[in-house]
């Protein structure tokens, strides 16, 4: 500003200039900082500047003409940049125009370092454009740029660089106005121009895909010829083997000609990086012959292989050896999943070629697969013979024994079979167990019972004695759900066997009980321990560990029917442990279906252990034991029912009624073996909060066991039985047949002296007599019981001479006698005759003789009686 102001006081076109140069330096440093607004009054001062020097016809302007010029050139480089970025493209192209390059450049007024950096700046633009999907005016100002590069007279690498690039926008610009005709003349004039450059060819490819010709194929595969011809092959390798796999998806025979092509000719370098092209090239040439052919050839492979050998001047490296093998050994893999084994045993013997089976690490892995692929095909000979080829370690390899295994199955050879399983089982590989698994589950389908034991025994065993003690080992055990498939296969097959001797061979019942329950004990205690371990459902679904406890239930009632009570109380403790091992996050459905069972497993349990203590083998103080461990499940077993009874609905009452009923009764018989009278007392009163049937139920059961019990006495058997009597007789929901049974019980134990309960209870049972209905009446034999032992009691007391308590009993016996049917009548008139006679005139035998008289005939009575 301060120059403008001097040459506003003197003005001279010095000061112009020097103004005007100012100009142009902000003027570019405002575009290189993208000060716009700043840039556009620039832009007005220095359009005035000029304006003023042009009009200037003084004699220095006419010396500093050239200056000038040079700088107003300048300018309107920078006056295009400008218009450029505000989108302004018909004054960038006036601009353009005012700069006259080839007049300018005729004048000496620019050079070619010029013009260079003036085609930069309009390539730039043109990318710039390009890149904004402006393709007209990118082309506009690329023609231009081509248009100014071509009057450059030199050919120095910064002129062919921009050149080259440019010729590159200019087709792509064409492409996307869709003007082939100008893009194909222009591929033309970039191939003539650089033509070892790969660019023109990759351009011409892409320009021959978009025509979509009859023979755009054999067009593309020429000119990638051509271009393998010109252009350097170890400076190009990466764009001319991208180039070729991607013409390999359009015509794959055509990409393995230009490979071959490569390979036969001296485009490789002998010296630089040829060892390595040389692998690439054959890896990429066996990649398009096996994934771009829909049915590939093994046997062109092999000949290729054997060819290639011969070029090679040192092993191939373990990287170029292991993606062949790769290839190979998934289109095996790939053909044996589709059953095709013959064709899939090509592949994988041509993974063990020699060239590249020299770093090939998975030879055993290969040799496994053709073993699997024979197998199927059932070649056991080729199998046995593969196996004596292999490697030790290879051979003894879980998965090649199994593939013998397999064989000896097939010979029906077991001794065999059953030594390869012990092989697999003593192997330190970790994937041992699972191989065990998967041969039992073989031996299993073809119902072969002694391996399939062996091999199910094996497997639990191994698990549970080595203990599984890493994560690792679940997670491997997991797959597929090998382990618990064959323990349930297994479970099945024995019982299978075990439900075909049952009824006819004894000793091989026992013997299939002794493997069912030691197989049954051995999955309990993996299941336990998987149990405790992360991700244990993906060994034991909830679906297993029901299975599990159902079986076991179901073999245990049968043990209880043939009563083998040993076997039962096992077989029902695993149950109701694997029971146990259910999660609880399942639905109420199941949890409730899971809690029935498991009380039923119980119960089981709880039955053959009363079972046992009936053994004369076992010690009084073992069983004193085991009424002690019944009594203890009792009470547990107490508290978890009464809960299940507070929850539960309306339709699963009857069922954990029942369950109490039954567990009050192992309760009431552990009590009374184990002398807890009061808690027997107890569990009598109980009785009466279940629901009629289940109560009435009990109290039959109740009495029932003590009756049975010879070591208890009479005077506490009658405590009990007088809880269950009292609220019995008079009550309508128990039958009379019943009742009269209970109190013939209750009065056989109780004691002669309890006078006042003898009076109650034949009072009460006199009274149930009288309004007894013929739909429930008191049998007769029980009413005649009952005025008998009256009877006999008042005589008893007649000659104790205790006439008053003689003559009640008697009385009651009379009237008792009145209930009792026509064919009693013999019995009824010696009833009444009795009476009479020892009522009316007892007193009157008053001396010795008398009373012996009167002793013998109520003796002589008591027998007709």
């Amino acid at each position: 500003m301060l120059l403008w102001v001097h040459e506003s006081f003197k003005k001279s076109v010095d000061n112009k200039l020097k103004i005007l140069k100012l100009f142009l330096k902000l003027f570019n440093s405002c575009m290189d900082e993208n000060e716009i607004d700043l840039a556009k009054k620039i832009q007005d001062y220095s359009d005035k500047l000029i304006s003023l020097l042009e009009i200037e016809n003084s004699i220095n302007l006419r010396k500093l003409a050239p200056q000038l010029e040079l700088i107003k050139v300048e300018i309107y480089v920078v006056d295009i940049q400008l218009s450029l970025c505000v989108r302004d493209f018909e004054i960038a192209k006036l601009y353009d125009s005012k700069i006259s390059i080839a007049k300018k450049l005729n004048e000496g007024i620019i050079d070619s370092k010029f013009i260079l950096n003036y085609c930069r700046i309009l390539y730039n633009a043109s990318l710039n454009l390009f890149n904004r999907n402006t393709f007209d005016q990118s082309f506009y100002f690329g023609s231009k740029c081509f248009e100014y590069l071509e009057s450059i007279q030199t050919d120095e690498d910064a002129v062919r660089i921009v050149h080259l690039n440019n010729l590159i926008l200019l087709i792509h610009c064409c492409m996307k106005r869709d003007d082939y005709n100008k893009a194909h003349n222009f591929i033309s004039y970039l191939e003539n121009k650089f033509p070892t450059k790969i660019e023109p060819y990759t351009l011409l490819v892409n320009f021959l895909k978009s025509q979509k010709t009859e023979n755009q194929a054999q067009d593309i595969e020429k000119v990638i010829m051509r271009m393998l011809k010109s252009i350097s092959f170890a400076q190009n390798f990466k764009e001319i083997m991208g180039l070729i796999n991607e013409h390999a998806n359009y015509d794959p025979m055509g990409a393995i000609r230009c490979l071959d092509y490569i390979v036969n000719s001296d485009k490789l370098d002998p010296i630089k990086d040829f060892h390595d092209h040389l692998e690439s090239l054959m890896t990429v040439r066996i990649w398009i012959s096996i994934s771009k052919f829909e049915s590939p050839s093994p046997e062109d492979i092999s000949s290729y292989l054997n060819t290639s050998e011969k070029k090679f001047f040192k092993p191939l490296t373990k990287r170029c050896s292991s993606c062949i093998v790769t290839l190979l050994w998934n289109s095996g893999t790939r053909l044996k999943k589709e059953k095709n084994y013959k064709v899939a045993i090509s592949w994988f013997e041509l993974s063990l070629h020699r060239l590249i089976s020299h770093e090939n690490t998975q030879k055993g892995k290969i040799q496994r697969n053709i073993l699997k692929c024979n197998l199927a095909l059932r070649q056991y000979d080729k199998v046995e013979s593969l196996c004596n080829t292999m490697d030790d370690d290879d051979r003894l390899n879980p998965i090649t024994q199994y593939c013998l295994f397999m064989v000896s199955l097939a010979k029906k050879d077991n001794t065999k079979a059953i030594k390869i399983l012990d092989t697999i089982n003593n192997s330190k590989d970790p994937n041992r167990i699972t191989v065990l698994a998967m041969s039992t589950i073989e031996a299993r389908k073809i119902d072969n019972f002694n391996v399939t034991i062996h091999g199910v025994m094996s497997v639990i065993k191994s698990i549970n004695v080595s203990g599984l003690n890493n994560e690792a080992d679940v997670t491997t055990l997991s797959n597929d759900l090998l382990i618990v498939s064959s323990l349930r296969s297994t479970v099945e097959l024995i019982i299978q066997e075990f439900n075909s001797v049952k009824e006819t061979d004894k000793n091989m019942m026992i013997l299939y009980l002794d493997k069912l329950q030691e197989l049954f004990y051995e999955s309990y205690q993996f299941a336990l321990f998987v149990s405790k371990k992360k991700n244990n459902r993906k060994v034991f679904t909830f679906n297993d560990l029901e299975w599990f406890s159902s079986k076991s239930y179901t073999i245990s009632l049968e043990c209880v029917e043939s009563s083998l009570c040993t076997y039962s109380k096992e077989l029902s403790k695993i149950s109701f442990k694997f029971n146990e091992l259910i999660p609880k996050d399942i639905s109420n459905e199941n949890n409730s279906r899971l809690h029935i069972w498991y009380t039923r497993s119980y119960v089981v349990y709880l039955l053959s252990l009363s079972m046992l203590t009936a053994d004369e083998m076992i010690k009084e103080n073992e069983k004193i034991e085991i009424w002690k461990e019944i009594l203890q499940c009792c009470l547990n077993l107490n508290t978890f029912i009464l809960r299940k009874l507070a929850e539960c609905g309306e339709d699963e009452k009857a069922i954990w009624n029942e369950s109490y009923a039954t567990i009050l009764s192992f309760q009431f018989n552990a009590d009374l073996c184990l002398s807890n009278w009061s808690s027997a007392e107890t569990t009598a009163q109980e009785t009466q909060k279940l629901p009629v049937p289940y109560s009435l139920k009990l109290d039959n059961v109740l009495i029932h066991t003590i009756n049975k019990q010879k070591n208890i006495s009479s005077s506490k058997k009658s405590s009990i039985l007088l809880i269950i009597a009292d609220r019995s007789i008079g009550s309508k929901s128990v039958s009379s047949k019943n009742v009269s049974k209970w109190v013939r019980f209750l009065l056989e134990n109780l004691s002669t002296k309890e006078e006042e309960t003898w009076k109650r209870i034949v009072d009460q049972m006199y009274t149930r007599i009288r309004v007894t209905t013929t739909e429930d009446p008191v049998p007769i034999e029980e009413i005649e019981w009952l005025s008998i032992t009256c009877w006999n009691r008042g005589v008893s007391y007649i000659i104790e001479k205790r006439r008053e308590e003689g003559e009640y009993w008697c009385t009651i016996s009379m009237k008792l006698s009145g209930y009792i049917s026509p064919d009693a009548e013999r019995k009824v008139s010696i009833h009444k005759k009795l009476c009479f006679f020892s009522s009316a005139y007892p007193w009157q035998f008053s001396n010795y003789y008398d009373n012996i008289l009167l002793f013998f005939f109520f003796i002589f009575a008591k027998l007709v009686i």
